[in-house]
Formats: structure tokens, C-alpha cells, sequence
């Protein structure tokens, strides 16, 4: 946002804030920062994702223009949806 086209600023237009890459990986596959055989739910490093979403959150939260927060992206089919829901609820807390 600080190096994005003033124009989104002045503008009516909206962004979202994409977390594309936590620590550790989401998956074990390239979309989410690199490719790393063997990952596993451990390997995301949450608490330091945490971290991230706090910081990018308070720098953010009176920009008009920002719509939204994506937390995760492309999670892996190894992550147990029961962890997942809790990483969102978590997320939500920040």
C-alpha cells in the first residue's frame, strides 16, 4: 500500500491484503512461497503468522481503501480442516 498507485488511495477502489506465504508454508507446494517435500502441519510456523496478521493489520486498519485480510493461501490437503477452522478463529482474534 505505501508503494501502491496513488490512484487506489483517491480513488473508490478497494484491496485486498494477501498473507501469500506464511512462515513455514501452508502447504508443501510452490503457491505458497516455495516448494518443500516433507511439510507438515508443524511446519507452519502459526504463532509467527500471527505476528504477521497483527503487525499488517495495525499498519493498515485506516486505510478505506482495504477490504479485506486473506490469512492462508492454497493450504495443503495435509492440513485437517478442524485446525484450519481454528487458525481462521485465531486470525480473527488478532
Amino acid at each position: 500500500m505505501h508503494n501502491a498507485n496513488p490512484l487506489v488511495l483517491i480513488t473508490p477502489s478497494q484491496v485486498l491484503l494477501d498473507l501469500h506465504g506464511n512462515p513455514g508454508g501452508e502447504s508443501s507446494e510452490k503457491p505458497c512461497g516455495r516448494s518443500l517435500k516433507g511439510w507438515h502441519f508443524g511446519t507452519w510456523r502459526r504463532g509467527e503468522a500471527l505476528n504477521c496478521l497483527k503487525i499488517v493489520a495495525h499498519r493498515y486498519k485506516d486505510f478505506a481503501c482495504v477490504a479485506g485480510l486473506q490469512v492462508a493461501n492454497e493450504t495443503g490437503r495435509l492440513v485437517d480442516p478442524k485446525k484450519l477452522v481454528d487458525h481462521y478463529a485465531d486470525c480473527a482474534k488478532v
